[in-house]
Parts: structure tokens; C-alpha cells; sequence
């Protein structure tokens, strides 16, 4: 129950990093060789930072450092290094949830693990900006990922090396599918990325801005 006719005082609250913006850069850093990169002050919530379980589950090198609560949210900052190899995983049931945005990012590791992967119960997935599980299938296949599309979700064999696309990029007017392709663009070509911000502002209006970043440490 909420009462009216309150008096509000004046306070000031810090808002960690998201975790869904966070989840391109390990990816990025997971895949790219000789990475060491740093993401501070994310929010580690469990009910939504499922993929650095996943990520973990698969090899990557992934660790907590400062731990510790903040405005009642778990808080970290997350160092991430590059992986050796990474292992293909299942994904389904409760752990969906926990990663549903960052599922479209998620798959671009999934498709570079050695052996097979499954993503299921991600229905979820079709309704979002785009569908989801069409965007991200049509997409990676562009990179030359064996992936296809299942009624909830991907089944993926994992290839060697992706290859940049012959063909022009479709971002589907999906922010998170537009920073997929971006990631992606990065692992598999010397090209300079053009700064396509319009989709991308939705959510990250930064992004080429800490891409450059990183690309220049």
C-alpha cells in the first residue's frame, strides 16, 4: 500500500553499469586475442547476469573483483581476459531469464565453440525490437556461423573462425543486433568500423566511443 500526500526529500543514487551493454564487451574481449580489459561498477545481480555463468560454464576468463552492495544491488567490476577455447553449452529453462538480452551476444561465442550448442525455451526472443531468433540466425550466418533457427530458440555447430560478410549488413532497426554486428565486424576484419550510431542510441549511444577506447589500449 502506498500512501499519499508524502514529503519527498532529495538524495542521490548511483547507478551501476548495465549489464546488457557490459555483455558485448565480454564477448569482444572473450574472443579477441590478447585482451585484459576491465568493466567497472556492473551491476552482478544474479537475476540477471547469467551470462557470465554461461561464459564461464564454456572457459572464458572471467573474474570479480571489489564485490560489494550498493543501493541493494550486487556491484563488481568485471575483469575479462581472452580465452584459450571455448566449449559449446546448452541454454534453456531458468537460466533464459537471467539473459535474455544478451542472448543475441551470447551467440556469437556459442558460434565459435568447439562442438554444439542449444539455446531453448528463448521464445522470448521474437518479440523483442526485432524477432530476435530470425535477426541474430540471419546474422551470424552472414559471418559464416553454422547457426539455425529453432521454434525457441538456436541450434549451433561451432566453427573454427567466422569470416567477415561478403554481402551489406541488415541491422533490422535492432540496437542489440546492430552491436552484435559490430562486434562481429571487429573479430573478423581489418576495416574500420563505421560509426552506424541511429540504431545503437537506443540503449548505448557511447558504444563507438568505449569501442575506440578499447581498441586503442
Amino acid at each position: 500500500m502506498v500512501a499519499g500526500d508524502q514529503q519527498l526529500v532529495a538524495t542521490t543514487v548511483t547507478v551501476p553499469a548495465d549489464m546488457s551493454a557490459a555483455a558485448f564487451w565480454l564477448v569482444g574481449a572473450t574472443l579477441q586475442p590478447y585482451s585484459d580489459v576491465v568493466l567497472a561498477d556492473v551491476n552482478v545481480n544474479e537475476t540477471r547476469s547469467g551470462i557470465l555463468k554461461v561464459l564461464r560454464r564454456m572457459g572464458a576468463n572471467i573474474t570479480l573483483k571489489h564485490k560489494r552492495l550498493q543501493n541493494g544491488e550486487s556491484i563488481a567490476d568485471i575483469r575479462v581476459r581472452s580465452a584459450d577455447m571455448l566449449i559449446g553449452t546448452t541454454i534453456a529453462g531458468m537460466e533464459v531469464p537471467t539473459m535474455i538480452d544478451e542472448l543475441p551476444i551470447l551467440a556469437l561465442a556459442l558460434a565459435v565453440a568447439q562442438g554444439d550448442s542449444r539455446v531453448l525455451d528463448a521464445s522470448e526472443l521474437r518479440i523483442k525490437e526485432s524477432n530476435r531468433i530470425v535477426t541474430v540466425t540471419k546474422t551470424l550466418q552472414a559471418f559464416g556461423a553454422q547457426i539455425n533457427e529453432t521454434p525457441d530458440g538456436f541450434v549451433i555447430a561451432g566453427v573454427d573462425q567466422l569470416q567477415a560478410p561478403n554481402q551489406p549488413l541488415v541491422d533490422y532497426d535492432d540496437h542489440r543486433i546492430a552491436m552484435l554486428q559490430a562486434v562481429a565486424k571487429l573479430l573478423t576484419s581489418n576495416v574500420k568500423l563505421r560509426e552506424e550510431i541511429g540504431t545503437i542510441a537506443v540503449s548505448y549511444p557511447d558504444f563507438y566511443k568505449d569501442l575506440a577506447v578499447l581498441i586503442d589500449d
